[in-house]
């Protein structure tokens, strides 16, 4: 949450990245910690930290449920205001 205002959790992220494993990015408040890591391939936006924003996101990740989301923002230079995963 908020790790593109977070020096520390920016450094644990980019870490995992560089670990060559595969990552997938959820980001628990806002979509915007993604500017901060444009190379992660696959990334969840839940808009609340709520534990069933956080359960819904697992079901996604797992195959369980769609993501049926749309981005309400634009992410500059990566993705325009109202991009989802089926546009991916």
């Amino acid at each position: 949450m908020n790790a593109n205002l977070d020096q520390q959790e920016a450094e644990l992220v980019q870490s995992l990245i560089q670990s060559g494993r595969r990552i997938i990015g959820i980001a628990l408040g806002n979509p915007y910690d993604l500017l901060a890591f444009p190379q992660l391939r696959t990334y969840l936006a839940t808009y609340e930290y709520t534990v069933p924003a956080m359960a819904a996101a697992i079901r996604t990740i797992f195959g369980a449920i769609p993501a049926q989301g749309h981005l309400p923002v634009s992410l500059p230079g990566l993705y325009p205001l109202g991009h989802s995963a089926a546009d991916s």
